[in-house]
């Protein structure tokens, strides 16, 4: 029965990655052929498909931002596997770091999806379905470690909270949240300028 099952997680993995790519590929045409004035505001995913291809009118104008960007989640997507592996590593009897490597990005993939807040017992019930069919890990050591894994995100998280929160620029200024949502605004009503200015000279 397990493994039935964990077809299902692979099945839904790739269904999402699918879906992903092509509302990216539909973004890269909207953005190269100016069609976002064009698009029906009915039209199912309306609001994500001008996001996407909003992004790409940013990305085509800082190519070198977006490999800096690339290069620097390389290291934090290292983390994130981390964390879950060390976690694991507290515990005796645990699968291994080749295992975890293995089953962390299905589960983290579908923990994502809004079925419960935060993906909490989603999370537990992939990792033991996946780690006890696939590596014999014990059903509680399974849960323990994905327990352990998501106490561990929470609690970085909440370090990084605090610290975004009272950040202060170097120049010993303060920016609030409200002002960096301002700015990020003004940014995308400057996109939309420019798509309205290039589709004029279309």
């Amino acid at each position: 029965m397990s493994l039935p099952m964990i077809r299902a997680f692979l099945l839904t993995v790739t269904i999402i990655f699918c879906a992903f790519i092509s509302l990216i590929a539909m973004g890269l045409i909207i953005d190269r052929f100016h069609l976002a004035k064009r698009l029906p505001a009915k039209m199912p995913g309306h609001a994500a498909i001008l996001d996407v291809a909003g992004a790409f009118s940013i990305y085509a104008r800082d190519w070198k931002a977006v490999v800096a960007a690339i290069l620097i989640s390389m290291p934090l997507n290292a983390f994130i596997f981390g964390t879950a592996i060390f976690a694991a590593f507290a515990f005796v009897g645990n699968p291994g770091a080749a295992a975890m490597t293995s089953v962390i990005p299905i589960v983290n993939t579908i923990s994502s999806l809004p079925i419960s807040l935060a993906g909490i017992g989603v999370r537990e019930g992939l990792f033991s379905v996946m780690l006890n069919s696939l590596y014999g890990t014990p059903v509680d050591l399974a849960v323990l470690i994905s327990i352990a894994g998501f106490a561990l995100s929470v609690g970085w998280g909440l370090i990084g909270g605090i610290i975004y929160m009272t950040y202060k620029p170097a120049d010993g200024g303060s920016v609030s949240i409200g002002e960096m949502e301002a700015q990020v605004g003004a940014v995308g009503h400057q996109i939309e300028a420019d798509e309205d200015a290039s589709s004029d000279r279309a």
